[in-house]
């Protein structure tokens, strides 16, 4: 199966979902008012790509029309480095998938990071612990994201500034924070919304 864009992901998602609850797949109305779609043609877009990505299959004609082909693995990928492509690549190094529900930190498509270092120590965020984040480009003030910053991930506290500027904070007064003035800005991968710590 080719990688899925976020929103692709959501409506693969919610399809093996309802499947898995009722026995049987969402009919497009369904999909419509799951995802507030103001048309069919919206929903038929969105099933068509899954279709070509090798997905699912659409049997026209039929009302619950929808065949599961190819569902994406479960748990969530710890992945070891973001390809340059981001989100449109796929993970090239997933060194494993986590088994936790996706769906148990909420709504939309997640992966994991190792944190490395104590930058983030004010916040409770340890060396090793596993900071699960919610693929997104943009975050609010004051949210954690995950960034790539010169071709690494790393996890601050995003601060929003007067005159566009951007400011990736840690969470330790040992460390400065990164600041970013237009039109420079830093590449946003993600929320985070969950963290893991495994015992040692």
């Amino acid at each position: 199966m080719k990688a899925l864009t976020e929103r692709q992901a959501e409506v693969l998602q919610f399809i093996i979902r309802y499947q898995d609850q009722y026995g049987f797949p969402p009919t497009l109305k369904e999909i419509m008012e799951e995802f507030g779609f103001k048309s069919p043609r919206t929903a038929s877009g969105y099933l068509e790509a899954l279709e070509k990505k090798g997905a699912i299959r659409v049997h026209r004609g039929k009302v619950r029309a929808i065949e599961i082909l190819q569902a994406p693995e479960r748990g969530i990928p710890l992945v070891g480095r973001i390809p340059a492509g981001f989100p449109e690549e796929p993970f090239e190094e997933v060194e494993e998938r986590l088994p936790v529900d996706p769906d148990f930190f909420g709504p939309g498509v997640k992966f994991a990071v190792r944190v490395r270092g104590d930058s983030m120590a004010g916040a409770g965020i340890r060396d090793g612990d596993l900071a699960v984040i919610r693929q997104q480009p943009e975050a609010e003030d004051g949210q954690i994201v995950a960034a790539l910053v010169d071709g690494e991930v790393t996890l601050k506290r995003l601060k929003k500034g007067r005159g566009g500027r951007v400011e990736l904070r840690p969470e330790n007064p040992a460390y400065e924070p990164l600041v970013f003035d237009p039109p420079e800005e830093p590449r946003i991968l993600g929320v985070m919304v969950g963290l893991i710590r495994r015992s040692r």
